[in-house]
């Protein structure tokens, strides 16, 4: 028996969940990491703004992170010009956008997924590597998966 062995429907099965279940795994995890799941443009400091689930990035400058309100706060200023032949330029403060009670639960939701996800992955290794533990992983993976998806 070699290490790709898939002579069975149960061998095919598992390599074929393996896969598609890692792909998940890899995008949702990306997804979380990523700044731009709401994308702006703020025409007064005329840069771009974008905004992820904790994660802020004002124009050209290093993102920072929010995991609360109490974070929140004024952290650079720009110049603004209204009127460009008058010479009306002041400046304005930027702020960090406010971190809601669904971003956080959110944030929440999808580090369970993530880690029931991963668990699932090792218990699928260990039913593929360890034959004679295959009905106790399959059972953790189901679970572990089957919760996943609900959340």
């Amino acid at each position: 028996m070699g290490l790709l062995n898939f002579a069975t429907r149960l061998a095919k099965a598992q390599a074929v969940t393996f896969i598609l279940v890692g792909i998940a795994d890899l995008i949702a995890f990306i997804s979380v990491l990523t700044p731009a799941w709401q994308t702006a443009y703020d025409t007064d400091a005329h840069q771009r703004v974008d905004s992820g689930l904790w994660i802020y990035c004002p124009g050209e400058q290093a993102c920072w992170y929010i995991f609360s309100d109490n974070m929140m706060n004024y952290y650079e200023k720009v110049d603004v010009c209204r009127f460009l032949l008058i010479g009306d330029c002041r400046k304005k403060l930027l702020k960090t956008p406010y971190f809601f009670g669904w971003h956080y639960a959110c944030l929440i939701i999808m580090t369970i997924t993530l880690a029931l996800c991963t668990i699932g992955l090792i218990a699928l290794a260990i039913s593929y590597f360890r034959p004679h533990k295959r009905k106790i992983a399959t059972i953790v993976m189901d679970i572990c998966l089957g919760f996943a998806c609900k959340r």
